[in-house]
């Protein structure tokens, strides 16, 4: 009798596994492991691959593209959509378009925006309503330029200023000069330094992130002149804002600032109207959200 009862069971656990076998043949998951040959085992690689989704048609170079995007990209997606994301559900959400999200910490790359809680009322009024680009963030301390606090100047005002004794800019003299901070005087001639930002890797650049780099002049006049880029594609800053370390992190913990992060191209507007552009990113952000009385 005991021995007819552990057939019995048997049998019904192999029916159950069989049953399961086919079930999960007939609704099988889009979310499937990848399993393409040469298949990098990078940390980032192997937490990402628990997000993205796979389906049936999908190749190796489709996978391959979807890795090597924009990582912050794919986290603004991540974090917007969560564990939807790559599902049907979340597949007709706009996410081609101009985009913010918070973060807990600086990074270099980042922006931080004033909060709009009068710290900057009285003193240091040039950081009310600002967004500011953190171009540096490391051990020595906190860069950053001011965003959104163009001045009347042209860069052709300031070559043609006798005691300036700035190069001719070809072609780049109708870009806007932009207030980067009340930080500068350190060329050796005592001028105050004259940041260049733009979305070219130009071999003699410095990438601050994927899109956005640091200087290149001479090879940003050559692409003016051949007529492959356009002055509005450069941004001129004068001076620059710095932090010594842990100082930007005592501003954040007392209210000053938002930290967010944004695409690149809201870093490379040329603005007009400084508080318009502040509220766009915190509207993005999710201005409700932060309890902002906007």
């Amino acid at each position: 009798m005991l021995l007819c009862t552990k057939i019995i069971f048997c049998f019904v656990c192999a029916l159950q596994n069989v049953i399961s076998l086919i079930y999960n043949k007939n609704h099988a998951t889009t979310r499937m492991k990848p399993s393409f040959k040469g298949f990098q085992n990078s940390y980032w690689e192997r937490k990402t691959h628990l997000y993205l989704s796979f389906d049936d048609h999908r190749d190796e170079e489709q996978y391959t593209a979807s890795i090597n995007q924009d990582w912050r990209f794919l986290r603004y997606k991540l974090i917007s959509q969560g564990v939807n994301y790559g599902s049907s559900e979340s597949s007709n959400s706009n996410l081609s378009g101009k985009w913010a999200h918070t973060l807990r910490n600086v990074e270099a790359g980042c922006l931080i925006l004033d909060t709009g809680d009068d710290f900057f009322i009285e003193t240091q009024q040039y950081f009310r309503h600002s967004a500011i680009f953190i171009i540096r963030h490391d051990e020595e301390g906190t860069v950053g330029l001011i965003l959104n606090r163009p001045t009347h100047f042209r860069m052709g005002d300031l070559v043609h200023v006798q005691d300036t004794n700035l190069r001719p800019l070809p072609g780049l003299e109708d870009c806007k000069l932009y207030m980067g901070g009340d930080v500068g005087g350190r060329r050796s001639d005592g001028m105050d330094c004259v940041n260049f930002l733009h979305d070219k890797p130009y071999t003699g650049a410095t990438k601050v992130i994927d899109g956005v780099y640091l200087g290149g002049l001479n090879e940003a006049l050559i692409d003016i002149m051949n007529n492959k880029a356009k002055s509005e594609e450069f941004k001129f800053f004068a001076k620059y804002c710095g932090w010594a370390k842990g100082q930007l992190e005592q501003e954040i913990a007392a209210g000053c600032w938002f930290v967010c992060a944004t695409d690149t191209s809201t870093i490379h507007e040329q603005i007009t109207n400084t508080q318009q552009y502040w509220l766009s990113i915190i509207y993005r952000m999710g201005g409700q959200e932060l309890k902002l009385d906007i």
